[in-house]
């Protein structure tokens, strides 16, 4: 789930794109800062979370409907999509798009309700699989920058197909959230 392409990655990409890995970095490190932060959040109220199955359900139809968003949006054509040169303020931004980033608390929840078996169930364990779960998503983010500043022109070549694969991945994450 954190290498599948969403919000961060996507943005990562385009940071990638345009400003290259080594300027892209500001960027994954306000997503390094928004995983901790927002993780901290579910793993202090994953307990009610847990408890509540309309909740965890209003999530996944939020998160469900802003994915398909974002795959329609990947298939519009680029010229009726505005480019900028990349974020003016990329930590800031970073931080924010994870805060409100619904694929994010979904990753936890499924993360830190669901790995039960793999931890142990002491105290110290939520620190574990919080820590393992930030380095898996940073690592996604990293990807995908480095992927954006690489494929820059292969991406310029290949716009279309390129698109259309990232919004097909989009709809399977979409399924995926319902399994």
């Amino acid at each position: 789930m954190a290498i599948t392409p969403g919000p961060n990655t996507i943005m990562a990409l385009s940071e990638g794109q345009n400003k290259g890995f080594r300027r892209g970095l500001a960027f994954n490190f306000g997503s390094f800062i928004g995983f901790w932060l927002v993780g901290l959040v579910v793993a202090g109220l994953s307990a009610s979370v847990v408890n509540n199955p309309q909740l965890t359900t209003g999530l996944k139809l939020i998160g469900s409907l802003y994915l398909i968003y974002l795959a329609v949006h990947s298939l519009l054509p680029a010229s009726s999509i505005e480019t900028s040169e990349g974020l003016n303020h990329p930590i800031f931004a970073a931080i924010l798009l994870q805060a409100t980033n619904i694929k994010i608390y979904l990753y936890y929840i499924a993360g830190l309700t669901g790995f039960a078996t793999v931890f142990s169930t002491n105290r110290y364990s939520v620190w574990l699989k919080l820590t393992v779960m930030v380095v898996i998503g940073i690592l996604g983010t990293l990807i995908w920058t480095l992927a954006g500043h690489y494929l820059k022109t292969f991406y310029e070549r290949h716009q279309g197909v390129v698109n259309l694969v990232v919004a097909l991945l989009l709809v399977v994450s979409v399924v995926d959230l319902w399994r």
